[in-house]
């Protein structure tokens, strides 16, 4: 009989695990369904990441026993097990009271759930990295609103908030060890509390309302800003809360000259630009002709109409186009595979 690899072997116990995690789900003493179901969750990656911190091939046969036993059972786990998560992913819940025990926690991601509450993740001291991310919540109501809890995680250094109901970022202003913060799409209109995030390199977030850019001129540091549009607003939203002037994203754009700045006024040759920019991870700073043969593949934006801008991309080995795009430039396509016969154009 062929004997179980490592990977298969730590297989079946997750397969065990999750048998064993319905029968103990009746078992639980919380007053909802809800509750209930958001714990199990939790504690499925409490155990997930437990095991990928260690190699389980490498466990003495003792330890072996001691993952298989709260894979078996999560209701084992003890606070000593507690203290060793420090990484942690978890889906699908709304619930997040059982967060407060992981005090050594230092990344959490928490994308596309229903969190509306977020003050035990505010107990979480040690945190640098966390991801609130609500790309695929399509009720308001059930998106983020609050982050007010947030003002406490003065060590995060990383924060996604992208596609929630956030307004106001004023619990962000104390956080001044960010390095990233990503906040597109929200109904943001006031950039003031982000002046005293100086050590900001990374910065996301919606085009649309904002009127003053003024706040960002303290951020020295910044090397990328991405101002995009909300694809959620309908056109009568859209004439309430119309792009940031052009005139301020020049203004903005001297202020912070070694920045690289995405926004909608962009020509095809500046976004292609950009581009290059990102592959070689340059944000400020001339560009030869060798930095635009770098980049390998180019998603074509959906407003791109001069092929021209493609011609210094000498290395294009892909160009990905919708359906739309590769019917109406059917003729550009062809002049440019003469030119660049290596490159392969997919349909997205």
């Amino acid at each position: 009989m062929k004997q179980k690899t490592d990977s298969e072997e730590w297989q079946a116990y997750l397969d065990r695990y999750h048998e064993q995690r319905k029968i103990a789900a009746l078992k639980r003493p919380f007053d909802s369904d809800t509750m209930d179901k958001d714990a199990g969750m939790i504690e499925a990656a409490i155990c997930a990441s437990l095991k990928a911190s260690h190699d389980f091939g490498q466990l003495t046969e003792k330890e072996k026993d001691r993952v298989i036993e709260y894979l078996e059972d999560p209701e084992k786990l003890t606070k000593k097990d507690l203290e060793q998560v420090k990484i942690l992913n978890v889906g699908g819940i709304s619930y997040t009271k059982p967060l407060a025990e992981l005090q050594n926690l230092e990344e959490l991601t928490l994308t596309s759930n229903t969190i509306t509450d977020l003050t035990p993740i505010a107990q979480l001291k040690k945190l640098r990295q966390l991801d609130l991310s609500a790309e695929y919540i399509t009720d308001p109501l059930r998106m983020l609103s609050d982050i007010l809890p947030l003002s406490e995680l003065t060590e995060l250094e990383d924060l996604w908030l992208s596609h929630n109901s956030i307004h106001d970022l004023s619990p962000l202003a104390d956080l001044t060890k960010l390095k990233q913060l990503h906040v597109w799409p929200n109904p943001i209109t006031e950039l003031s509390p982000l002046s005293s995030l100086t050590k900001l390199e990374r910065l996301s977030i919606g085009v649309n309302g904002i009127k003053d850019l003024s706040p960002l001129y303290a951020l020295k540091k910044l090397e990328w800003l991405f101002f995009m549009d909300d694809p959620s607003l309908s056109s009568e939203e859209l004439k309430a809360r119309p792009p940031v002037p052009e005139q301020e994203i020049s203004k903005l754009q001297k202020a912070l000259p070694d920045c690289a700045i995405n926004h909608p006024y962009m020509t095809d040759a500046t976004k292609v630009e950009f581009a290059v920019r990102q592959e070689i991870e340059k944000p400020s700073g001339q560009l030869t002709d060798i930095d635009f043969g770098k980049v390998i593949d180019f998603t074509l934006p959906s407003d791109f109409s001069d092929w021209r801008a493609l011609g210094r991309l000498t290395g294009l080995r892909g160009l990905y186009l919708t359906r739309e795009q590769k019917t109406d430039f059917d003729d550009e396509i062809k002049t440019l595979q003469r030119s660049l016969p290596d490159c392969h154009v997919h349909q997205s």
